[in-house]
């Protein structure tokens, strides 16, 4: 199967299989600390490099983990499958979270304006603090705005032939998926500066081109820093494709109601019968009882949401002020840094 990592493709859990030896990853098999539930049920699809990065990580060694969002709507929960990796991985392997804001890619290749990216990133941030990320722990930055990425992402455009880059995604790219793509190559390789000599990059399977084009510039650069991607399995919306922030009638976003996620839930079920993909999906990666069938299936899945919504929206209405504090910071300094000084580290305990 061909990803774009721009579209919102159809995949049912039966495909991954066959997909890891399509693709060329290896499987996940690896026994972490806590025995996290996308390890329990198998929802990490394959990975690049990840067995150097943990075990670098296992020994106190210093490891980075870069995870970009693109602020196009309101997250889902889609997103929450990876802010929860990424809040696991800091919490029981110390790593340093790089989180870059895409407001690149998001007013390229989805005409978003300034004004409502600036908005919407209070939010995000919110929710990345709600979903149990440690924000005084990590550095977030907009791609606009810092330097060192932008320079580094020119850099890396005026070396790589266009032709070549199209074959990578499969297909004909716009000027700004071209732009985009080499922003987000730099900001993954942007934790080598700190001194970083392996860096573990989360995403969904569906973005794979993204890594392909960042392993194949580091092969070109003989570089001898590495960087390892795991791969996670799409997280099926209402209507089929996967949930995508772009399209929020095809998602329960994180700011949905209980109610609303519980009527959006059972109309899916009402129309197309039980699904293994969305319902089982929904236990698997939010709840830690095994999974079950038919209509209790359906009867658990919404008891693990709707209450997974009301717990992370009160942490969420928490962290609201103080996101907004660090989005005003991220637009008041050329690095794009927020300033950690303003920032309570006794007030992240209460969420």
């Amino acid at each position: 199967m061909e990803f774009d990592a721009w579209s919102v493709p159809r995949v049912k859990n039966r495909s991954y299989i066959r997909m890891r030896r399509t693709l060329g990853i290896d499987s996940f098999g690896f026994k972490l600390r806590g025995d996290p539930n996308f390890q329990k049920y198998n929802l990490i699809i394959g990975h690049e490099g990840f067995g150097q990065w943990v075990n670098l990580a296992s020994r106190d060694a210093k490891v980075a983990l870069v995870s970009g969002f693109m602020p196009s709507g309101i997250p889902h929960l889609g997103t929450l499958c990876i802010l929860k990796q990424m809040a696991y991985y800091q919490k029981f392997y110390n790593a340093e979270l790089f989180i870059p804001i895409a407001d690149i890619e998001a007013m390229l290749v989805r005409g978003k304006s300034g004004k409502e990216i600036k908005k919407i990133i209070p939010k995000f941030i919110a929710h990345f603090m709600a979903a149990g990320i440690k924000i005084e722990k990590c550095q977030i930055y907009l791609q606009s705005r810092n330097g060192k990425t932008l320079r580094s992402a020119l850099k890396l455009m005026s070396s790589f032939d266009m032709k070549k880059l199209e074959g990578l995604y499969g297909r004909r790219l716009t000027r700004g998926e071209a732009q985009s793509s080499f922003a987000m190559a730099a900001d993954i390789i942007y934790p080598f500066g700190f001194g970083y000599k392996n860096i573990l990059v989360t995403m969904g399977i569906d973005e794979i081109s993204h890594a392909k084009l960042v392993l194949d510039l580091v092969r070109l650069n003989a570089d001898t820093k590495k960087i390892s991607f795991t791969y996670s399995n799409l997280l099926q919306g209402i209507h089929g494709s996967k949930m995508g922030k772009s399209l929020p009638q095809n998602s329960i976003t994180l700011n949905d109601s209980a109610e609303k996620a519980r009527r959006s839930m059972k109309r899916w079920h009402r129309t197309r019968g039980p699904s293994d993909d969305l319902e089982l999906n929904m236990i698997r990666w939010f709840s830690t009882t095994d999974s079950i069938k038919g209509k209790k299936a359906l009867d658990h899945s919404i008891a693990t949401v709707t209450e997974l919504l009301e717990a992370h929206q009160t942490r969420y209405a928490k962290a609201l002020p103080y996101a907004k504090k660090v989005t005003d910071s991220l637009y008041s300094k050329d690095d794009s840094f927020y300033n950690r000084s303003f920032l309570n580290s006794r007030m992240f305990d209460t969420l």
